[in-house]
């Protein structure tokens, strides 16, 4: 960009100034629209409580804007508050309950119910096969 401005700008220094002064505010003006609707994205303050399927508070439940690394937890009591862009969505978990994303809204307190994973692991066994001494397993490795 600097080599734009070097051949049309400055090497007609003098005869040019105001098409060289035009030229230049022509691409700030092009940044500057470039970046603005990124300024402009307007902030919401979305609040609610996490709940489980009997209306207990979930507390400890990830609430996420999607695609940002923006979130909050939820307190002891199921409540959470975080600010999203506008027009956001929430991406709620837990674990042991199904993963649910819903839309942020304008604002208004949201109302979470999750909904337990449908993944039954039934009973879990755990089985420790073979021996040792203690002595081999607190002495030192010699080579």
């Amino acid at each position: 960009m600097q080599a734009y401005f070097s051949r049309s700008c400055h090497a007609r220094a003098g005869s040019r100034t105001s098409t060289c002064l035009w030229k230049t505010a022509f691409v700030l003006a092009m940044m500057l629209a470039v970046v603005s609707p990124i300024w402009a994205q307007q902030k919401i303050q979305v609040s609610g409580k996490v709940a489980n399927e009997k209306g207990e508070p979930v507390p400890g439940a990830s609430i996420a804007e999607k695609g940002t690394s923006n979130g909050a937890v939820s307190l002891e009591d199921g409540r959470f508050q975080l600010s999203v862009a506008s027009g956001a969505v929430l991406v709620i978990s837990f674990t042991g309950y199904e993963t649910q994303e819903i839309p942020a809204g304008n604002g208004a307190p949201l109302r979470i119910t999750l909904v337990p994973a449908s993944k039954d692991i039934g009973e879990v066994v755990v089985i420790g096969y073979g021996s040792q001494k203690k002595l081999l397993l607190q002495a030192p490795y010699l080579p």
